[in-house]
C-alpha cells in the first residue's frame, strides 16, 4: 500500500516538474513512458517461469474467505477504503483546475505539488502506523 501511494504521489510531482521546466513536455513524457515499457517488456521476457503447470486442483490455494463474524468489520472498512480512494481521485483530477480557477495559480509545478503532498501524507500515515504497531 505504501508503494502504491508513493507512486501516486511522485507521478503528479514529476509531471508538474516536466511541464514547468522541460521543453516539449508531452514528447518527453511519451518517450519516457515508451522507454519504461520497453524495459518492463525486456525484464518480463527474461524472467523465468515460476508456476508449475502440472498443479492439481486439490493443491491450489484456498479462495479468500472472511472469518465468522468478520463481515461486521469488513463491510465498513472496505467502504471507507473505496470512498477514500474515490476522494483522492477527485482531488487529484480536479485539484489543478481548482488551483487555477479559485486561487489563480498557473504554475504546473504547484498543480503537481498539491496531489503529491496529499498522497505523500497518506503514505506517511501508513509508515507511521506500521512503526507504531511494531512497538506494541
Amino acid at each position: 500500500m505504501r508503494g502504491a501511494l508513493g507512486g501516486l504521489a511522485l507521478g503528479p510531482l514529476l509531471a508538474g516538474v516536466i511541464a514547468q521546466w522541460i521543453p516539449g513536455p508531452l514528447t518527453t513524457t511519451q518517450v519516457g513512458f515508451a522507454v519504461a515499457m520497453a524495459v518492463c517488456l525486456l525484464l518480463t521476457l527474461s524472467t523465468p517461469e515460476t508456476v508449475d503447470r502440472e498443479q492439481r486442483a486439490s493443491e491450489r490455494p484456498d479462495r479468500f474467505a472472511l472469518r465468522p463474524g468478520g463481515r461486521a468489520a469488513f463491510v465498513p472498512a472496505s467502504a471507507l477504503g473505496f470512498f477514500g480512494f474515490a476522494l483522492f481521485g477527485l482531488v487529484a483530477s480536479l485539484g489543478a483546475t481548482m488551483l487555477h480557477t479559485k486561487l489563480g495559480i498557473d504554475s504546473h509545478f504547484m498543480a503537481g505539488l498539491a496531489p503529491f503532498l496529499m498522497f505523500a501524507a497518506a503514505a506517511g500515515q501508513f509508515v507511521l502506523a506500521g512503526s507504531l504497531c511494531r512497538g506494541w
